[in-house]
C-alpha cells in the first residue's frame, strides 16, 4: 500500500497507474488542402502571427479519448504535446532536465522535488502539489482493475505534498539520482481536478468492492469533451480530418527553456514563446498518406516517417530530417504465455527450452530483419543479443565478456545441433519435435506497419527454407493493439523488444517479454517480463560466464539485478559485475531475438519554419516532435 497525503489528509492506496490507451488506424483522411484553407473549415494558412503548423497523426481525431484512464482510443503524439512534464531526458546524451519540476534532490531514501510555480492549468489556475497527489490518487483507485505499474510506485512508500509546490517522495531504497529522475519522476500531468473530482469523491465514499468498481467503470465511460491541461499546447476543435491546437499563452516557455540549459550544455534560451497561430494534427492513418502528405506540402514535420536519414531526405530540400538513436531496440518476440493463460492465443511450450531459442536465433536472419524494421541507415543493426544496444554495450558491458558472447550469426549448422540436441529431428525437409508433430510458428502482427509486416516476411522466409512451417496472419491496427498482448492471436511477432533510454545501466537493462503478470506478484492482469517459469521467483538458469557448453547452471534474477543498479548504495565495481552477468545471461537465454537499435526519425521543415541547428541536443528530447512544442524551440518565419 502507498500513502498518498495532499492538503494534510493521508489516503492509502494499492499502487498502479493508469493505461493510456492506444493508437489505431482508421478510414483514411480526406484533406487534399494546400496549406492555404481546407474544405474542413481549419485554417491552414498562415496569419497575422507565425504561421499554422501542420502535423500528423495515425489516428482519427475525432475518436481521440483526452481522458487517461479511460481504455478507449488514446494518440500519443497529440497528448504528450498538451501534457505536462514532470521531466524530460535528452535520448542523445542520457541527460534528464525539468519541465514541471524545477529541481529535485535525493537523500538517502528522500526525493524532494521543487515545482515550477509558473505553471498553470488552462482555465488559469495555479499547478500545485496537489495536483500531482489527486492525479496519483485517481491512478491507484483504478490500478486494482489491473492496469501497468509504475515505477513510482514501486520505488515509493509514501508521497506528500509538503508544499504548495513541492513534493517529497519516501522511497524503499537509497536510489541513484538519475535513476530516481528518470524512473520516477519521468511522466506527467493531466487529471485536472476539477473536471475529474465527482469521480474521485465515488471512489473515496465506495463502501465496498462493487461500488469501486461502479466508479472504475464509470470514470473509464467518462468521455472529457474540451479538455483542460497544463502543457505547451491547448485543445481548440476536432473533426475526422484534423485536430486543432493552439500554443497555451501562460505556459511558462522561457522558465522551461532555462531550466533546459541549465540541465544540459545547449543553451535555448533565446526562444521564448513560439510564434504560432495554431497547430493542426492532421490524420494520416499510415507512412503512405504521411508521405503523400508531405509531398504535397501539407504537412511541415511530424514523426517516424522512415525509411529515410539525414543522407536521404524523404522528399525536397525544403525538408530536414532529425534522426538519432533512442536507446531502445527492435527485434521478435516470444509468446510464452500458457494454454492456461491465454488459451488459444497461447505460445508454444517449446519456447521455453533455451535451446530452440538459440537455434530459431541462428536460423532468422536477424540484420535482414532490422533492416527491415529500422530501415533508416542511421539504425545500427544488433550483433550481439545483450538486451542493451551497440553503443550502451560499449558503454557499460566489459570488454572480456564481450569477447565471449555468440554474435548469433545466420547458420543452419549450428541450429541443426541445437535442436537436435533438443530432442527435434528432420524428416522429409521437415523439423519434427519430441512429440512427433511437425513444428510450426504462428506469426501475427498489424497490417497498418509495414515495417512489422516486412520483417515478418523475411523471418518467415528463414524458417520455412529451414524446414519450420510458418503460418502468418496480419490485422488491422486497431485490431491488433488495442487487444489485450494475451490475445493478439501470435506465437512469435515483430516490435520494440529491448533496451531502455535513460540516463543509467538500470534504464538501459530493461527486461520486458510477453508473459502472465500472475507469475510474479500475484494478480490476473497481464504485463511484460519474463518467461514465467515454475520457480518461486523468476530467474535466468545459465551456463557460468565464458562456459556455454557447460552443465554446471548459475541463476541470475534480473529483477534483483536491475534493482541493485538503481541503488546509489551499490559500488561502481558491484555494477560491473551485475552488468557484466546479465549481458551473459540474456545472451545465452535468448529470451527475444533482437535485431535493429531503434532510431527516431523527425520530419521538420525549416524553409517555412525556424528550428534550432542541425545536430542541437535539443531535438533528441523524448520525443522530437512534441517537444519542440513543450520546449517552444519552433517559430514561424
Amino acid at each position: 500500500m502507498l500513502e498518498l497525503t495532499a492538503g494534510g489528509t493521508a489516503v492509502a492506496l494499492a499502487g498502479c497507474s493508469g493505461n493510456s490507451g492506444t493508437n489505431t488506424d482508421g478510414p483514411g483522411g480526406t484533406d487534399t488542402g494546400d496549406g492555404t484553407g481546407t474544405n474542413d473549415g481549419t485554417n491552414t494558412g498562415t496569419s497575422g502571427g507565425g504561421g499554422t503548423y501542420n502535423t500528423y497523426t495515425d489516428a482519427n481525431p475525432q475518436d481521440v479519448q483526452f481522458n487517461r484512464l479511460s481504455e478507449a482510443l488514446g494518440d500519443w503524439p497529440i497528448h504528450s504535446s498538451m501534457f505536462l512534464w514532470m521531466t524530460n531526458a535528452v535520448d542523445s546524451t542520457g541527460t534528464v532536465f525539468g519541465i514541471g519540476a524545477r529541481d529535485w534532490t535525493v537523500d538517502g531514501q528522500t526525493l524532494t522535488v521543487s515545482l515550477n510555480e509558473n505553471h498553470q492549468w488552462q482555465d488559469g489556475k495555479s499547478v500545485t502539489a496537489d495536483d500531482w497527489i489527486f492525479q496519483y490518487e485517481l491512478e491507484q483507485f483504478v490500478a486494482e482493475g489491473g492496469r501497468n505499474v509504475a515505477a513510482k510506485y514501486e520505488w515509493t512508500e509514501n508521497i506528500e505534498a509538503t508544499g504548495e509546490h513541492e513534493l517529497t517522495f519516501e522511497l524503499n531504497a537509497p536510489l541513484a539520482p538519475e535513476f530516481a529522475a528518470d524512473e520516477i519522476l519521468y511522466e506527467f500531468l493531466w487529471a485536472h481536478p476539477p473536471t475529474f473530482q465527482e469521480y474521485h469523491d465515488q471512489f473515496t465514499s465506495a463502501s465496498g468492492d462493487s461500488e469501486i468498481q461502479e466508479a472504475r467503470n464509470a470514470l473509464n465511460d467518462f468521455r472529457w469533451e474540451d479538455p483542460i491541461y497544463p502543457g505547451a499546447l491547448q485543445y481548440v476543435s476536432s473533426n475526422p480530418q484534423r485536430m486543432v491546437l493552439e500554443v497555451h499563452q501562460n505556459y511558462p516557455f522561457e522558465e522551461v527553456q532555462q531550466q533546459y540549459s541549465d540541465a544540459t550544455d545547449d543553451d535555448i534560451t533565446d526562444w521564448g514563446t513560439p510564434n504560432l497561430d495554431q497547430v493542426n494534427f492532421k490524420f494520416a492513418p499510415d507512412s503512405n498518406k504521411v508521405l503523400q502528405e508531405s509531398k504535397a506540402g501539407n504537412v511541415d514535420g511530424g514523426y517516424g516517417i522512415g525509411p529515410f536519414s539525414r543522407e536521404n531526405p524523404p522528399i525536397s530540400d525544403d525538408y530536414r530530417v532529425v534522426a538519432y538513436s533512442t536507446g531502445f531496440g527492435q527485434g521478435l518476440w516470444f509468446n510464452f504465455w500458457s494454454e492456461e493463460v491465454a488459451g488459444d492465443n497461447a505460445g508454444l511450450e517449446w519456447f521455453k527450452i533455451p535451446e530452440v531459442r538459440q537455434a530459431l536465433a541462428h536460423v532468422i536472419d536477424r540484420k535482414a530483419v532490422g533492416r527491415q524494421l529500422m530501415p533508416s541507415p542511421d539504425s545500427v543493426k544488433d550483433d550481439v543479443m545483450t538486451g542493451m544496444n551497440a553503443s550502451q554495450e560499449e558503454q557499460y558491458v566489459s570488454q572480456e565478456v564481450m569477447d565471449q558472447l555468440n554474435p548469433y550469426e545466420q547458420s543452419t549448422e549450428k541450429a541443426t545441433q541445437l535442436l537436435e540436441s533438443a530432442g527435434f529431428s528432420k524428416e522429409g525437409g521437415n523439423w519434427i519435435t519430441p512429440d512427433g508433430d511437425q513444428f510450426s510458428i504462428r506469426f501475427r502482427t498489424a497490417s497498418s506497419v509495414n515495417t512489422y509486416v516486412k520483417a515478418t516476411d523475411v523471418a518467415t522466409s528463414n524458417l520455412n527454407q529451414f524446414g519450420i512451417a510458418t503460418q502468418t496472419a496480419t490485422a488491422s491496427g486497431s485490431e491488433f493493439f488495442s487487444a489485450d498482448p494475451a490475445e493478439r492471436g501470435y506465437q512469435m511477432t515483430p516490435g520494440w523488444s529491448f533496451g531502455g533510454a535513460g540516463p543509467g545501466p538500470a534504464n538501459t537493462e530493461t527486461f520486458m517479454y510477453q508473459r502472465p503478470r500472475s507469475a510474479v506478484g500475484g494478480g490476473d492482469g497481464l504485463n511484460d517480463y519474463l518467461p514465467g517459469m515454475s520457480h518461486e521467483e523468476e530467474v535466468l538458469e545459465v551456463p557460468p560466464i565464458g562456459q556455454p557448453d557447460s552443465d554446471e547452471r548459475i541463476e541470475v534474477n534480473p529483477h534483483e539485478t536491475i534493482r541493485a543498479l538503481a541503488l546509489n548504495s551499490t559500488s561502481d565495481e558491484e555494477k560491473q559485475e551485475l552488468l557484466d552477468e546479465i549481458a551473459w545471461a540474456t545472451n545465452w537465454w535468448v529470451p527475444k531475438i533482437s535485431c535493429a537499435e531503434n532510431v527516431y526519425t523527425a520530419l521538420i521543415n525549416p524553409s517555412k519554419f525556424k528550428y534550432p541547428p542541425e545536430g542541437a541536443q535539443s531535438l533528441t528530447a523524448r520525443p522530437t516532435h512534441p517537444m519542440i512544442f513543450q520546449l517552444g524551440i519552433v517559430d514561424g518565419k
